[in-house]
């Protein structure tokens, strides 16, 4: 995929005084891609592959000869306009499926049969993985007005037997990719963009080390843009911003500029632009997420404890790549005790005082998660909130009230 961060780029980007600054102009480049990515794609002649979860292995997209990008629900700008585009799409969603459904497959189904999203109905195929019931039956019905290929998750992701099931549907999912596309992938070009996607984790988990230090040099919501721009960006432009956004916050480390306020640890069901709010009214109440269990985030680094690379030099890198992408707690697998780790690991290396866990309506396998998490959290002493909420902002004031007294009991622990 084309660049945009050209060297006249990086030296404007460079020559900006603060990170806000630097997100500001990144926001500006994610609301700008899709009208991007359509002239690139009629420039090129391209097949456009869109991506639909964090469990989809990029690298096999990279490798092939295609333009790739997540289509939709992507965490730009939450505003009148775009809440009214949300609401509109989970209506005409609700025209096929259930209303009491994930709003997330709802709202993709929904924008398909709209469409009111430019990206995802310029995609000529979409590659996603069957991760809980809500998004395996709305992807029947996106499949009426686009190609996909569909590949499964098992439930057991430290089952030996499992992580071979995942390889050979990882190993499906290329072929399918090349079979589409006309081109083979070879198995150079994809240790190729193993080394491209492994130096961007490296940075991504640079970036959010960089926010334990109190004060914190980037707000949450910041960070979330830096930490999901490779989903519509070349994976080369995230990088390169992300070496340029990490060298200002070690400025700010460095004389200790930043942000102060009750550090927390933000949990539950994924996030993307129609949750905003939530961020937004933790700001108000005086609390301070300083790391994110999410699955665009620090989850997808499995436990935290290093930047979770593929092996590059791998004798099977097939297998390689699934069990990386089988290292990511998220709900869907059974058990999921890893995640619980990787929560209090946050809730210590960020000397957060508790943790806001995310409750999105009808998200049903990391709702259904929540006690087993609340029981393991209290026993270690560990606080912890939870706000149900869905995409309207209806709710707003009540949240507020709710998370203004969670802060003000955790201000006097």
């Amino acid at each position: 995929m084309e660049k945009l961060i050209t060297a006249e780029v990086r030296q404007k980007l460079e020559g900006m005084e603060t990170v806000e600054a630097l997100i500001e102009w990144l926001k500006d480049a994610l609301m700008a891609r899709t009208g991007q990515f359509m002239r690139e794609k009629m420039k090129t002649g391209k097949k456009a592959v869109g991506f639909l979860c964090v469990l989809s292995p990029r690298e096999i997209l990279d490798a092939a000869d295609v333009l790739y990008s997540a289509p939709a629900v992507m965490p730009v700008e939450d505003t009148d306009e775009t809440r009214q585009d949300t609401s509109s799409n989970l209506v005409a969603g609700e025209g096929v499926l259930p209303k009491a459904f994930c709003p997330i497959p709802k709202a993709l189904v929904g924008s398909l049969i709209s469409k009111s999203d430019p990206m995802i109905t310029s995609m000529d195929y979409i590659v996603a993985p069957t991760i809980c019931d809500c998004r395996a039956k709305a992807y029947e019905y996106m499949q009426q007005h686009v190609p996909m290929f569909l590949y499964d998750v098992p439930r057991k992701s430290e089952d030996a037997d499992a992580k071979r099931f995942f390889k050979s549907e990882v190993i499906k999912m290329k072929q399918a990719v090349e079979d589409f596309s006309g081109t083979e992938i070879s198995e150079d070009a994809i240790r190729e963009s193993v080394a491209v996607f492994n130096r961007n984790r490296i940075l991504q988990y640079e970036h959010c080390l960089l926010r334990a230090n109190d004060p914190t040099p980037i707000r949450a919501l910041e960070s979330f843009f830096a930490l999901t721009c490779d989903f519509r960006l070349n994976v080369c432009d995230s990088t390169e911003f992300l070496e340029i956004l990490n060298a200002k916050m070690k400025e700010r480390v460095a004389v200790k500029e930043g942000h102060a306020g009750v550090r927390v640890v933000l949990s539950g069901a994924p996030m993307c632009r129609s949750t905003q709010h939530i961020h937004q009214v933790l700001d108000e109440c005086g609390a301070l997420v300083v790391a994110e269990d999410n699955c665009t985030q620090t989850r997808k680094m499995g436990d935290f404890g290093d930047a979770a690379l593929i092996d590059e030099n791998a004798p099977d890198i097939m297998a390689a790549i699934a069990e990386k992408y089988m290292r990511i707690p998220c709900a869907v697998w059974t058990p999921n005790n890893s995640r619980i780790g990787l929560i209090k690991r946050l809730v210590r290396q960020f000397k957060a005082k508790g943790v806001v866990y995310h409750a999105l309506e009808h998200c049903h396998p990391f709702n259904a998660e929540f006690t087993k998490i609340k029981q393991s959290l209290e026993a270690d002493g560990i606080p912890i909130l939870r706000i149900d909420n869905t995409f309207s902002t209806s709710d707003r004031e009540q949240m507020r009230l709710r998370m203004e007294g969670f802060v003000e009991m955790l201000e006097g622990r």
